[in-house]
């Protein structure tokens, strides 16, 4: 997504809530273009709108300048490259005001009603913790010393470096975790970043597998897809997505992972491109693998508990209500898929459960499936999914409304909002003469009520894409042709979200497909069976004999290729040739292993 370089209307949203004195000037004020405001063209031939009294000489950061040496000079060179690059970063939270609040070992903390807990530690040394339904990763900054750390426009974590060969880096909460922004400045600022990840006891940090939702992956010297962080289960509890930079003149800048014990390595080839270049890491507590797990509180799971053995009519009734008033968004799509699988098992774990004072735990798989229950009082219970006021906005099925609050302007899809940064990025999802008929003003309190994330189940594009997205378990995933058509996806259910847009949704891949439907059984055999076993049959299948030396071995309902197929669950042995066992556990085929 391309901001052009006179873009400033943060400098007006930030300046009376920083009180930084930021100077004014003769720029444009893109995203806070009004209904009212005259038009006019800026430079490079971009039309804009610019409020009657809005007059700016808001200068770019300077890389030949002295260093700065009070907060507020460290930090407003930060907030002026976010805006110059990343203006969607800063623009839904100026719209939505204060949601984070301060204590004395954070620069930034959410609010209990927040999404997914981030905590942001004061000293740069410190870590970026998120949580939300029971999952919880940390991660270190890439904060040098002498960083001076602020909280600014109330929901930006900001620390500022005043060497001018350091990097600048900044924190913003999101819905399922938080965005990591570096700020490189100059040619003479690093081109590596080392963020420290901490791995559950009996985890491990997993490449996330581009095409092949979640399967491990052949270690690779440069990662551009992201990672999963795995539990002791070998469950996701959390994603760091595919790395991203740009520069200010809107061109991507390569970037990518490398690992190291106990971190991974933001790589960016910045030497060449138009600064200030900003690199982009995004966390996320969700599901990108074969398998993941959500805890519900001890007091949502007495009341899932309660109603269960009710029935599935009175079970679905309750669990549809206490869903939706779950905080955290995956959580939601989880709960209420309960309903459809509700059976012995899972009304046995809910009174355990009850019985033991502890909380439920469900592994799921990609698409929000339930797949396992447990009853289960670990440390993560008290981290559960637990419910809070309702955050769903009142939207008529089906709609796609476009809203301004505190003159910024989005689009709301599948309860989620999307920046437009200017005029013609709303013509072209709007149309007509007056795109502007379409918008109407929403209060601070009615945007908080959106989420960054569309729910589950959402189809969209980037209006100058042909390429589709589908929604679930908190990240997106790009829908081929052939699945879009195996799934019976509608053309007509595709929403259009601004250019740019896909940013703020956390990309796990392709979609997983479908299982193949099994081949019909073959005729029963009229010639007597032979009476020798056949040979070569791989000793690491002692259930089956899969020959060795006739080609490939593939799971009946998988979406390998062949040209041969077993039908699955079978035990598997060290070394598995033919890669039947992806979660490593000892059997292979199973539903979703393949």
């Amino acid at each position: 997504m391309q901001v052009p370089r006179h873009v400033s209307y943060l400098a007006l949203l930030l300046a009376p809530l920083l009180g930084l004195g930021l100077p004014i000037g003769n720029t444009a004020a893109t995203a806070g273009w009004r209904h009212e405001a005259p038009q006019t063209t800026g430079p490079g031939g971009v039309e804009t709108t610019v409020a009657p009294t809005t007059e700016f000489t808001a200068t770019s950061p300077s890389t030949t300048a002295a260093p700065s040496t009070t907060a507020g000079q460290l930090v407003n060179p930060v907030i002026d490259a976010l805006r110059l690059v990343t203006a969607d970063v800063v623009a839904g939270p100026a719209a939505a005001g204060n949601t984070t609040t301060q204590n004395p070992t954070s620069i930034l903390a959410t609010t209990k009603d927040a999404a997914t807990s981030v905590q942001v530690a004061k000293d740069p040394s410190g870590n970026l913790e998120a949580a939300g339904a029971g999952a919880q990763m940390a991660v270190g900054l890439p904060a040098g010393q002498g960083i001076t750390s602020r909280r600014a426009d109330g929901n930006i974590a900001v620390f500022a470096a005043p060497d001018p060969a350091q990097a600048d880096v900044a924190v913003q909460p999101t819905d399922t975790g938080a965005r990591v922004l570096v700020i490189i400045r100059s040619p003479n600022e690093p081109q590596t970043y080392r963020f420290p990840v901490h791995i559950p006891r009996g985890g491990r940090l997993a490449p996330m597998a581009h095409g092949n939702s979640g399967a491990h992956n052949i270690p690779e010297e440069r990662n551009t897809t992201g990672y999963v962080i795995l539990d002791g289960h070998d469950e996701g509890v959390g994603s760091i997505a595919a790395p991203w930079a740009q520069d200010s003149a809107g061109n991507p800048v390569p970037t990518w992972y490398t690992r190291e014990p106990g971190a991974i390595v933001q790589h960016v080839a910045h030497i060449g491109a138009r600064y200030p270049v900003v690199a982009d890491p995004l966390l996320s507590i969700g599901c990108a693998w074969i398998k993941c797990a959500v805890w519900f509180s001890v007091s949502v799971t007495s009341r899932l508990a309660h109603s269960a053995p009710l029935g599935q009519a009175l079970f679905a009734k309750t669990a549809t209500r206490l869903c939706l008033k779950l905080r955290h968004p995956v959580a939601i799509d989880v709960c209420g898929a309960l309903p459809a699988v509700l059976s012995h098992p899972l009304i046995d774990t809910l009174k355990n459960a009850r019985d033991r004072h502890a909380c439920l735990r469900v592994t799921f798989n990609p698409l929000g499936s339930p797949i396992r229950f447990a009853a289960d009082n670990s440390t993560a219970c008290s981290r559960g999914a637990e419910a809070g006021s309702s955050r769903v906005a009142p939207l008529p099925s089906g709609s796609q409304p476009f809203v301004n609050s505190r003159s910024v302007t989005f689009t709301a899809v599948g309860g989620a909002l999307f920046w437009i940064p200017n005029r013609d990025q709303l013509s072209l999802l709007v149309g007509g003469n007056d795109p502007w008929q379409q918008v109407r003003r929403i209060s601070t309190s009615q945007v908080r009520r959106y989420r960054d994330v569309p729910v589950d189940g959402t189809l969209f594009q980037e209006v100058s894409n042909s390429r589709a997205y589908y929604v679930s378990a908190g990240h997106c995933w790009y829908v081929s042709a052939e699945q879009f058509a195996r799934r019976g996806f509608k053309p007509q259910k595709i929403r259009k979200v601004p250019d740019g847009g896909l940013r703020q949704c956390p990309y796990a891949g392709d979609l997983p497909p479908l299982a193949v439907a099994k081949a019909p059984l073959p005729p029963p055999r009229t010639s007597p069976p032979p009476t020798a076993p056949p040979k070569n049959c791989d000793p690491a299948y002692p259930d089956q004999c899969l020959q060795d030396g006739i080609g490939d071995w593939d799971c009946a309902e998988g979406s390998g290729n062949g040209p041969h197929y077993v039908e699955g669950p079978l035990t598997v042995r060290p070394p598995d040739p033919f890669d039947l066992d992806r979660n490593h556990n000892g059997v292979g085929c199973e539903e979703r292993n393949s």
